[in-house]
């Protein structure tokens, strides 16, 4: 049996994810660009939530679909009901701060390639990387906004 204190942090922990999905969508409403969305999401991953990674995605009308995870993880708890193929782009974060394709974000562009036009993982104070269906087995990182290196990979998804 859990105690309460174990409850009320798995409660406030419910809150903060709510809080942190209403806070990404409010902005999202707005009719922000793409990239101007970035450091709203950054926040909500880092601030709202204790470094959890969120991720949010675009689909093909333009509805969005947010989730969180934990530290170094995310994936959608429950089913994204609704969301229409193909994904315009898939937005997450890696709140430990640095931008880059781990090999499950690599394992997920892989599978998705076919339905997904861009992806990009935020790093945080400008660094971030980028992703294009029409480069498949690259993303490109920026470092204060300013392009900083390609990380390759091969087709098995190993890292060139």
């Amino acid at each position: 049996m859990e105690n309460f204190e174990t409850i009320m942090k798995r409660i406030d922990l419910k809150v903060a994810r709510m809080k942190a999905e209403l806070y990404i969508d409010a902005y999202y409403e707005q009719g922000m660009e793409i990239k101007d969305l970035f450091e709203h999401i950054w926040y909500a991953s880092t601030e709202i939530l204790p470094k959890l990674e969120v991720q949010v995605v675009i689909d093909s009308n333009d509805a969005i679909h947010i989730s969180s995870g934990s530290s170094g993880y995310v994936d959608f708890q429950i089913d994204p009901v609704g969301m229409k193929l193909p994904i315009k782009t898939w937005i997450h974060t890696h709140p430990f701060g640095s931008a880059y394709f781990s090999g499950t974000d690599i394992r997920t562009v892989r599978v998705w390639e076919p339905l997904m036009k861009t992806a990009h993982v935020l790093g945080g104070d400008g660094h971030y990387g980028s992703w294009f269906q029409e480069e498949p087995n690259q993303l490109k990182i920026y470092r204060d906004y300013e392009y900083d290196r390609t990380q390759v990979w091969n087709r098995r998804s190993e890292e060139e």
